[in-house]
């Protein structure tokens, strides 16, 4: 692993850290004044009103960090982050895509409310997207003693993968720290196999993602659901 990989994948990292660290309590700040909460019913895990909009932060400085790190390298004369987007350009072009949908849909979510027809379907698209860009499960490895399998398997497969997944972060996003916590883990292993294995501009994705992840956990500890109750009453 040269030094430019390790430097970009520890600057992106930081980056991340630190524009998260400002962004979100902003848009905490805002949700607060705006009174755009998740109240509490009896289809919620939570019991006290929580703020919306805070994942909104999310996509943006991922984007803005990493496009940041991309400039710096071309003006510096090191073009092996250029060359290595170059050759991952059809899957990362149709993740941005599959990201982007998802990232306008959960807005739209938090603000308006979207119906669960359309976020399934949208789900749906965003797992077509990733099979077209050429990830897909196509092999098990031996897992549950599976291993290749043919494109009428695998591409349904890859698409309910990613469904699921989909589903099951939501599902556990109600709980105070729990999904952000269990994808910081998720995103740390990601981010050293990627390394393992030379992919060192996801491993620069994955620790831009737990770089996110790392503010957004902490935030809520420290600004308790009762403080913003207790404010509302």
């Amino acid at each position: 692993m040269s030094l430019i990989w390790i430097v970009n994948i520890l600057s992106v990292f930081f980056l991340c850290v630190f524009f998260a660290g400002i962004v979100i309590p902003q848009i905490l700040l805002i949700a607060f004044r705006r009174r755009l909460f998740d109240e509490p019913d009896e289809r919620k895990i939570h019991q006290c009103v929580v703020p919306r909009l805070g994942g909104m932060a999310f996509k943006p400085v991922v984007f803005f960090s990493f496009v940041l790190l991309l400039a710096v390298n071309v003006s510096t004369g090191h073009d092996e982050l250029l060359k290595e987007i170059g050759a991952e350009a059809l899957p990362l072009a149709y993740a941005f895509c599959a990201i982007i949908m998802l990232y306008l849909v959960g807005i739209a979510d938090d603000l308006i409310g979207v119906r669960y027809r359309a976020k399934f379907f949208i789900q749906i698209v965003c797992g077509i997207m990733l099979v077209a860009g050429g990830v897909e499960l196509s092999d098990l490895h031996g897992m549950l003693f599976i291993h290749s399998m043919p494109s009428w398997i695998s591409i349904p497969l890859t698409v309910f993968v990613t469904v699921f997944i989909i589903n099951a972060i939501n599902l556990i996003d109600g709980i105070d720290g729990l999904a952000s916590g269990l994808c910081s883990i998720a995103f740390l292993f990601y981010g050293m196999t990627f390394i393992w294995f030379h992919q060192y501009l996801y491993a620069m994705l994955a620790f831009a993602t737990l770089g996110v992840l790392i503010p957004f956990y902490y935030y809520p500890k420290i600004r308790k659901q009762s403080q913003w109750q207790s404010q509302l009453q």
